[in-house]
């Protein structure tokens, strides 16, 4: 299997947003991927047209010792996703959802994408030396200063790949703040996912972004974050 843990620097980033629409990129390339949502907010869920109210989900499957691989739904595009579920989870129930991933009986090609809270860090948990980790962070002076201020936290924490996402290459502050990382950061991803209010848009529809908008420039962003994606496994793997 090909984990990858998806989490933001802080709230708001657009993690949610790029799990689902990598998850779309990955299965209209051929690609077996399921998605597991691990942040209490139960969010990632509406991205693939899941009810409103539902609040079923791993969360209160553990919580009552039924199987959560119950609750995987498949969507229309043929993404596999598990809701987190209502409740606050803990890293102890974290922990023991990721420890039963190897368990699980799908193809060793199948993508698991973890869409992980902001304060997710990779050494709480048993994360293996192949599994991948990518950060999420914005071209603004909040995320500059937490890159900066968590710079030991991270060489602690091992391998940390940070992806911009909502890049507008028209703000010059951006646009300088991105040169500056550039320049320093080891591990930024060579590239980033643009803004695009389709994005935010999809959203109302219960949808993503690869499906209301097929031809924004934000499409070409998610499917070089698959073939990105999977470069790194290939190398990773050797």
């Amino acid at each position: 299997m090909k984990k990858v843990f998806f989490s933001g620097i802080k709230g708001g980033t657009g993690t949610t947003v790029t799990v689902a629409n990598l998850a779309s990129a990955l299965t209209q390339a051929g690609e077996s991927v399921i998605c597991i949502d691990l942040d209490a907010k139960n969010e990632l869920r509406l991205h693939f047209g899941d009810d409103w109210d539902n609040q079923t989900g791993w969360l209160p499957a553990i919580k009552s010792n039924a199987s959560w691989a119950q609750f995987a739904y498949t969507d229309d595009d043929g993404v596999t996703f598990v809701p987190h579920g209502s409740g606050l989870s803990t890293v102890d129930d974290i922990e023991l959802i990721i420890g039963q991933l190897d368990s699980l009986d799908v193809d060793e090609n199948t993508w698991l994408l973890m869409d992980c809270p902001s304060s997710f860090h990779s050494k709480q948990f048993q994360i293996g030396a192949s599994d991948l980790r990518i950060q999420i962070i914005n071209c603004d002076p909040n995320c500059h200063s937490l890159i900066y201020q968590n710079e030991q936290l991270n060489r602690i924490d091992g391998v940390v790949y940070q992806m911009i996402n909502k890049f507008n290459a028209s703000a010059e502050l951006e646009t300088e703040i991105y040169h500056l990382w550039r320049d320093s950061l080891i591990f930024l991803a060579p590239f980033f996912i643009h803004y695009e209010e389709a994005v935010r848009a999809s959203l109302a529809f219960k949808n993503i972004a690869y499906n209301c908008a097929p031809h924004s420039v934000v499409i070409d962003d998610y499917i070089a974050l698959a073939s990105w994606l999977k470069t790194k496994m290939i190398q990773d793997l050797a």
